[in-house]
């Protein structure tokens, strides 16, 4: 029974890491842990990670596209 105890800890202790990891204290866990451990800010908004990696994929995209355009012109 301990060792079923001790790996139900171990996998609230990953997942409770994975969340802070991925969207920060202020955002954790609907904000609960941001006056303890984040900026306090709970307030402003964060991007979700799709949210930012869209915003990589289009700033690729428009340099490829200044790129192409420099290339034309000379």
């Amino acid at each position: 029974m301990g060792k079923a105890i001790g790996l139900l800890l171990a996998v609230v202790a990953i997942w409770a890491t994975v969340e802070l990891y991925t969207q920060g204290p202020d955002q954790a866990f609907n904000g609960l842990l941001s006056s303890s451990i984040g900026s306090g800010d709970g307030a402003a908004p964060r991007p979700t990670t799709a949210q930012r990696a869209g915003a990589a994929v289009q700033r690729a995209n428009d340099e490829h596209a200044a790129r192409y355009d420099e290339m034309l012109s000379e």
